[in-house]
């Protein structure tokens, strides 16, 4: 997978779930004028309806997509690819190159565990998606608790604090995360942590 561009808006699971079912829509009403379908006199109106709403639902969902992607950063190298969300954590050239070498670090650090091309597959397998937000983190599965970040699949929530820098975040642990999810196909805490803590790996 290249990451010189971020991802598309048009993805094949939305279509296949919005626009297919508006065209089907459309395909019965045309088949059922021309045909000469016989039925309610109401069926042609809630046909079309269906079919606009279907449609209606899939233009909404790429234009709200088209929308949030603009307020993402890519950070792509021909290996992986990064959609970053700054908001308020200082960013600039330094920080991205920051970013880059701590993922390179952290890779090289997964791959004394792994294998170098079990990591880089991991890596290269798809777009990560990283939210920067200010203060502690609360996540919005499991119970009630204050933490430096989580991450669901490819998609991490890293907090900081005022003054802090990158090295003083949960990147490159929620980093970690994410290689070890991928590669093993287990995306539990507790086994991630004791894996790290078991090879001193942040």
């Amino acid at each position: 997978m290249t990451f010189s561009k971020p991802p598309p808006v048009w993805r094949i699971g939305d279509f296949i779930a919005f626009a297919l079912g508006g065209i089907a829509c459309v395909a019965l009403l045309i088949y059922g004028l021309f045909g000469h379908v016989e039925g309610s006199a109401q069926w042609p109106g809630i046909t079309a309806a269906t079919a606009a709403g279907f449609l209606f639902i899939y233009w909404r969902v790429i234009l709200i997509r088209k929308n949030d992607i603009k307020d993402f950063v890519l950070i792509g190298t021909p290996s992986y690819g990064l959609m970053v969300h700054f908001g308020d954590f200082p960013h600039n050239a330094a920080v991205e190159k920051q970013m880059l070498e701590a993922i390179d670090q952290t890779a090289e650090g997964w791959a004394e565990i792994f294998t170098t091309s079990e990591v880089q597959a991991a890596l290269n397998r798809d777009f990560i998606w990283v939210w920067f937000r200010p203060g502690d983190i609360h996540p919005p599965y499991g119970p009630p608790a204050t933490l430096a970040g989580y991450t669901i699949a490819r998609k991490m929530v890293v907090g900081f604090h005022p003054g802090a820098n990158l090295a003083r975040t949960a990147f490159t642990h929620e980093l970690g995360h994410i290689i070890q999810g991928t590669i093993t196909g287990i995306w539990d805490n507790d086994s991630h942590h004791a894996r790290s803590k078991r090879f001193g790996l942040p």
